[in-house]
């Protein structure tokens, strides 16, 4: 489906209950608006319909240069208002939690579904959070942090098409492939952009956010070190913390859990 932002095509889709509960769906730095179809019957039965917009450059979504992350809630206005959408919940995965974050702080009193964080990204503008960070990322953000958007997309197609040879074949579920597909797209425009965004101003402090923010994170991820986002939760105002899960890939088993979190919200 396409939804006209000025004079951009913006791709989505929706998954589960036509008529259920609407949730926002911010997927990671890999990803597109499909979603693995085991995931529909946990929608059906719980009553939720799941909204994936492909975010500019991802896929067929044309590309809009965003300048902070809060420019994402600029288009999300007209599309809530193209689907009629005045209460909803929102999730938010890995490099999607940014976005995540930015919509708690504009919609917060249209938020009753909650909003949920899954493997998300720290705060990386906070130099504690970074000095704390993997070597490897560490190294990554330095290399990076004044590059331009098409030095990123570069070094990230390069990343991604190498990754994707064998490594995304083992840890991706074998119907995510579109997600590596739609990724990869236009150079990586999308990917260049939700990594620029990261290391720009947010054009908002997290730490600011009044909202309640459940967030659900492996110990064992390696990507994104648990210590990081016990140090960024611990400078919330308002955050729950679970424990849960064995890399930094959802599982099943969380994404029922939020979902349940989400029912729990609204009922």
């Amino acid at each position: 489906m396409i939804f006209k932002y000025n004079d951009n095509n913006l791709i989505y889709n929706i998954i589960g209950d036509d008529e259920g509960f609407p949730v926002f769906l911010n997927y990671g730095l890999i990803g597109s608006s499909d979603l693995p179809k085991s995931y529909n019957s946990i929608l059906l039965k719980e009553k939720i319909k799941l909204i994936i917009l492909e975010r500019p450059g991802y896929g067929n979504s044309d590309f809009i240069k965003m300048r902070k992350y809060t420019d994402w809630n600029d288009i999300l206005e007209k599309f809530l208002n193209y689907l009629n959408i005045q209460n909803f919940g929102v999730i938010g995965i890995s490099a999607g939690a940014p976005y995540t974050y930015a919509m708690a702080e504009h919609f917060s009193k249209r938020l009753t579904g909650g909003v949920h964080i899954l493997s998300g990204i720290p705060y990386i503008l906070d130099k504690e959070i970074m000095n704390i960070n993997t070597e490897e990322n560490k190294l990554f953000y330095k290399k990076i942090w004044n590059y331009s958007q098409e030095d990123i997309q570069e070094e990230m197609y390069g990343i991604i098409k190498k990754y994707d040879k064998v490594l995304f074949k083992i840890l991706l579920p074998k119907d995510f492939n579109k997600g590596v597909q739609d990724t990869l797209a236009q150079n990586c425009a999308g990917v260049g952009q939700s990594v620029r965004l990261q290391t720009n101003d947010w054009g908002f402090n997290p730490y600011d956010l009044e909202s309640k923010i459940y967030l659900w994170h492996s110990s064992k991820d390696k990507e994104v070190p648990l210590k990081t986002v016990e140090l960024m939760t611990s400078k919330m105002k308002n955050p729950q913390l679970k424990i849960m899960g064995n890399s930094h890939i959802p599982n099943k088993e969380i994404f029922i859990d939020v979902i349940k979190k989400i029912r729990e919200n609204i009922e």
